[in-house]
């Protein structure tokens, strides 16, 4: 669990995906002896991560949210890894192609980031565009590992688009479970 400041919220911006990339990721889920599958309503590809913020720095960012521009996204699977590393697994993720859309638009955030609220910019080629798909709750061996890649070489996941970025606050709810409630989207038409 994370402790929140009072009267601050913990924000993300990300994209959201189509419903039938979702359909996709969760038809033939992984088993649950290792862990936790990722709930369809957590399942988007983070754009930044902004932290614990106040509601005048949130105003600043659902005004970006509602104003930018961008291109619909391409989505398509690039492979499959684990974070931090394949030794030490927390959680297994689908890493994207990072195409020309998702980079102009992940350096047009921190543009704005920094503008409007003096955010440092991340690197853009540091940016690891990625799906997390499976949380590990304890030690797996690297066999254990390997039958995760080889779930993943399984599946039959079809190219898409993004077309909306959301803004989401990030809470514990009172029964105990992770909620990503979203506060301001933008869609762009698909083209």
């Amino acid at each position: 669990m994370f402790a929140i400041e009072k009267g601050k919220k913990r924000l993300f911006l990300a994209l959201e995906l189509p419903e039938i990339f979702k359909d996709d990721l969760l038809r033939n889920p992984l088993s649950s002896q290792y862990g936790k599958m990722t709930s369809r309503g957590h399942l988007h590809l983070t754009l930044r991560f902004l932290g614990d913020m106040g509601p005048e720095e949130e105003q600043k960012v659902s005004e970006i949210c509602r104003k930018i521009d961008f291109k619909p996204v391409p989505f398509s699977v690039d492979r499959y890894g684990f974070f931090p590393s394949f030794r030490k697994p927390a959680s297994f993720h689908l890493r994207l192609k990072f195409f020309p859309e998702l980079k102009e638009l992940k350096v047009k955030v921190d543009k704005l980031l920094e503008e409007s609220l003096g955010m440092e910019p991340e690197d853009p080629d540091r940016y690891i565009p990625h799906i997390t798909l499976y949380r590990i709750r304890k030690v797996i061996s690297p066999e254990e590992c390997k039958s995760f890649l080889e779930w993943g070489l399984m599946q039959n996941i079809f190219s898409s688009a993004g077309n909306k970025m959301t803004l989401f606050q990030s809470y514990f709810s009172l029964e105990g479970g992770l909620i990503h409630a979203p506060i301001v989207s933008k869609i762009v038409p698909l083209q």
